[in-house]
């Protein structure tokens, strides 16, 4: 009998310390799954490496939403249009000479991190991306301050429902060039008001 009590108590200790190790696995499954989904960028296959290779060194800003990296290739900002400062066939816009010293003064020199929405280049042959430095979104960051427009053009528009929203703050504060430079079109005030209040 005590033989017998004795193989049923194991038996309960192995299946009661098997059900420990399967519990002990689930969560730790849970807790790697869950890091995973928060982290999910960098832990991606190739992900890493592909934000690795699409870093680059900012050579010379051309203007306020156009510079030229390491190789020649030049690169245009999504979604952000500033006012011209070197247009060969357009005078100097309000606030075009600012656009383009903060572009410079932001990215000049640095390592920056290029990011594609859906189209590689535009029709002049300039990669067409958004911009990371130090963590921070170039091209929206731009809007939010006053330094440039938010302008669509499909279908790298992605972010655009945001830089809108930021463009609206930024007008209603006077940032930038919203309290640098006149605004007439009254169609576009009215759209701004019924963009910020509802």
């Amino acid at each position: 009998v005590n033989k017998k009590r004795k193989a049923s108590l194991d038996f309960y200790l192995g299946k009661s310390q098997n059900k420990s190790f399967i519990s002990l696995l689930s969560l730790v499954f849970i807790a790697f799954y869950s890091l995973f989904q928060i982290f999910q960028n960098d832990f991606v296959l190739g992900d890493v490496t592909e934000k690795q290779s699409n870093q680059v060194k900012v050579i010379r800003v051309i203007d306020g939403d156009t510079f030229e990296i390491e190789g020649g290739q030049k690169v245009r900002l999504i979604g952000v249009d500033a006012p011209e400062s070197v247009h060969p066939k357009k005078p100097v816009e309000c606030y075009g000479e600012i656009s383009s010293k903060v572009l410079k003064q932001l990215l000049e020199e640095k390592t920056v991190i290029l990011e594609k929405d859906v189209s590689d280049t535009d029709r002049y042959g300039r990669l067409l991306r958004y911009v990371f430095l130090d963590g921070v979104n170039i091209n929206q960051y731009l809007v939010k301050e006053g330094f440039a427009y938010a302008s669509s053009y499909p279908p790298d528009i992605s972010q655009q429902d945001l830089l809108t929203v930021l463009q609206a703050e930024a007008r209603v504060l006077n940032k930038g060039l919203w309290g640098e430079c006149e605004t007439n079109d009254l169609e576009e005030l009215n759209e701004l008001i019924k963009d910020t209040l509802f």
